[in-house]
């Protein structure tokens, strides 16, 4: 059985541009000059989103397809933040918040940068999933921004 998933718009975008949605979930009601934005409660097989994913992206429209029973994220982003600051110590770096806007609302994104001999360093990035707060890792993100979004 395929996955269902609900296609996540990163900011407003006009109905009209939307429509092609009607073709995989018939319930979706997408009347003109209506404007849309974060969760459209679509339920949509993961493969075929990726199309529709793809599609939006290509007119430069920034969204994400995600497995719909992230809609009801359990963690909070002040109960993740206190799982990143643990992690991030006990790794020996410093985390900082990051505009969420962006990222795919599978989890929450933090910035970590390492702070030693008075010297800031480059760090990367910490997600911490919505679900259950655990530490997504590199091939996890990969995984998913591929398999779910087709972006490489």
């Amino acid at each position: 059985m395929q996955k269902k998933c609900d296609l996540y718009l990163c900011g407003p975008v006009d109905a009209s541009r939307l429509k092609m949605l009607r073709l995989f979930d018939n319930d979706f009601a997408c009347e003109d000059g209506k404007v849309f934005s974060g969760y459209l409660f679509v339920s949509v097989n993961r493969v075929k989103l990726v199309a529709v994913v793809s599609a939006l992206r290509q007119k430069q429209i920034l969204c994400f397809s995600v497995p719909v029973e992230y809609r009801e994220g359990e963690i909070s982003f002040e109960i993740a933040f206190e799982i990143a600051k643990k992690y991030s110590a006990e790794q020996g770096v410093v985390v900082g918040v990051r505009d969420q806007s962006q990222c795919p609302p599978l989890f929450w994104s933090f910035s970590l940068s390492s702070v030693g001999h008075g010297e800031k360093k480059a760090g990367g990035m910490l997600m911490v999933d919505r679900l259950d707060g655990h530490i997504w890792g590199l091939d996890e993100y990969e995984e998913y921004m591929y398999d779910y979004n087709n972006i490489f």
